[in-house]
């Protein structure tokens, strides 16, 4: 999904969650780093219950930014208005 206004975007995107034991973790850490990195989040179980999670850096980093983006009072207030249909968009003419 993909939203965009006057000349700004805002991407969302799906994760895939895997998860792997206290256990596996503690035998094989570089290959669960490492496929952490191709997926996104793994979460690491004990007695099937998620206790912790590994992230990767670019989930992270996107987590940071979004977190940066909320504290941004004006955007927070737009968005906002936007999801309650009281912003009207118009379309921008090719400038040439």
């Amino acid at each position: 999904m993909e939203l965009t206004c006057a000349g700004a975007w805002i991407s969302t995107f799906h994760m895939i969650t895997t998860n792997l034991t206290i256990s596996q973790l503690a035998s094989s850490a570089p290959k669960a780093i490492r496929e952490t990195e191709e997926v996104g989040i793994r979460g690491i179980t004990r007695n099937g219950k998620a206790v912790a999670f590994l992230v990767s850096r670019d989930v992270m980093e996107s987590i940071l930014e979004t977190m940066e983006l909320q504290k941004n009072r004006k955007l927070m207030a737009l968005v906002k208005a936007d999801k309650a249909g009281q912003i009207k968009f118009t379309p921008l003419t090719d400038e040439e």
